[in-house]
């Protein structure tokens, strides 16, 4: 049965992934190229899917209609500070393929395929494929690994310039290294051809952000009863309004994709569960018995979520959501069950742990989020986020007897479910 606050969670949930659907319509500022040659500034759709070579849509403002274009209508287009796209023929259709590199020789890129064109020559494709080949040195044979990108590029296209040479001798076939390679090589001119700029730079292979706050916890365990801890019971926290500090990492891939990125982090937090029992309990023949319990657990523990996280485009305050697993690392625990017994003036009490946490539990992790930019360097966090365990937090263990001599032979819960849901605040560089 799903509780309230898992409700709540799944509900918000489904609001965000309403406003993902809403989001794939976003629109950046940007412009348009008409095949006349006319520059339209405006909004244009923004998507990192198969559409973008096949159509743009683009819109003068936010009040204006939406005019979308095929291939063979524009020139191309592009967005300010950003993708610039360009109508190429290939393979005899045409296509919007993405400029990685403009100048003398101009570096296209179209889903995971790689194109260069030098001047008015044709469309050529640069293909990963390696084959080994057998050469011979001072009369010995050796494998030689031949990459057919790189002998294109070295032999048909760029040998007009030595520098890039190098590079070409340990570059891969990505965007990173065909970008530095096609920037030397657009320097890299002869004295009576003319030059011209690039007009696309490299983004970062990865940008890092970096932020830390405080979170508030709100926890459910569940006991479950065994033969010598009967208690059937949810427990929550003492204390449970206490803020405790955090930290996280974002790690995101401008070139792969805007939108989705790896978030990681650290919290600290301490959490003190209690439950407290009084019954009278008829045993027959006019024997009643008064038994108390208490149970008391407390416990130190880290927690490290690993998500994805998808960032919801379109909005100056940026949503986002996470999802992927925790892990919880205990640092210190303590627990105590007794029971008292009262019958007539006899009293019988015994006590002993009851609780030995896993050394490494896992939960499964959701998590929403807001970032609100403070300016350019800094924002500030607003995140929720829910977890379950997997397989509970505590493990099978034999209690020690010689520090409880009334548990001999007992053990400690095999199992006991837990969920927790954390809201944070924070400030977050870059």
């Amino acid at each position: 049965m799903i509780n309230g606050m898992t409700r709540r969670f799944l509900f918000l949930c489904f609001f965000l992934a309403g406003q993902v659907v809403f989001a794939q319509r976003e629109y950046r500022p940007g412009y348009i190229v008409k095949t006349p040659g006319d520059t339209l500034r405006g909004l244009v759709r923004y998507v990192e899917t198969h559409q973008q070579a096949l159509s743009c849509c683009y819109r003068a403002s936010v009040k204006q209609a939406v005019a979308c274009y095929q291939p063979d209508e524009l020139l191309g287009y592009g967005f300010d500070g950003g993708r610039v796209y360009r109508s190429v023929q290939v393979n005899g259709s045409r296509l919007f393929m993405q400029v990685l590199a403009d100048g003398h020789a101009v570096l296209y890129k179209n889903s995971h395929q790689y194109y260069v064109q030098k001047g008015s020559e044709s469309l050529k494709e640069l293909v990963s494929v390696s084959q080994d080949t057998t050469v011979y040195r001072s009369g010995r044979p050796y494998i030689a690994r031949n990459r057919l990108f790189a002998n294109l590029l070295n032999d048909q296209v760029m040998a007009d310039c030595p520098a890039v040479q190098p590079l070409l001798q340990k570059a891969l076939l990505r965007d990173g290294d065909l970008m530095a390679i096609f920037e030397v090589y657009n320097h890299c001119r002869p004295a009576n051809t003319p030059t011209r700029l690039i007009a696309v730079t490299a983004k970062p292979r990865t940008s890092v952000s970096m932020g830390i706050g405080l979170s508030w916890h709100r926890s459910t365990l569940s006991i479950l009863p065994t033969n010598w801890v009967p208690v059937n019971a949810i427990l929550h926290p003492t204390r449970s309004f206490i803020p405790y500090p955090t930290c996280w990492l974002v790690l995101t891939s401008p070139r792969i994709s805007e939108r989705f990125s790896f978030q990681t982090g650290l919290s600290f937090l301490h959490e003190a569960f209690r439950f407290s029992s009084t019954e009278e309990i008829d045993e027959g023949a006019d024997r009643r018995v008064l038994q108390r319990q208490d149970l008391w657990l407390q416990m130190s523990s880290l927690r490290i979520p690993v998500q994805v996280r998808y960032n919801v485009p379109g909005f100056q305050a940026r949503p986002y959501l996470a999802v992927g697993s925790s892990l919880l690392l205990p640092l210190r625990y303590e627990s105590s069950y007794s029971i008292e017994r009262q019958q007539n003036r006899l009293v019988n009490s015994f006590r002993y742990p009851f609780f030995v946490p896993h050394q490494l539990a896992i939960s499964v992790t959701g998590a929403l989020g807001l970032k609100i930019p403070l300016n350019q360097n800094f924002s500030g966090v607003v995140e929720g986020r829910y977890e379950m365990a997997l397989a509970g937090i505590a493990q099978f263990d034999n209690i020690d007897a010689t520090k409880a001599p009334h548990a001999a032979g007992l053990t400690s819960l095999a199992e006991a479910p837990y969920q927790a849901f954390q809201f944070s605040l924070g400030l977050q560089f870059r």
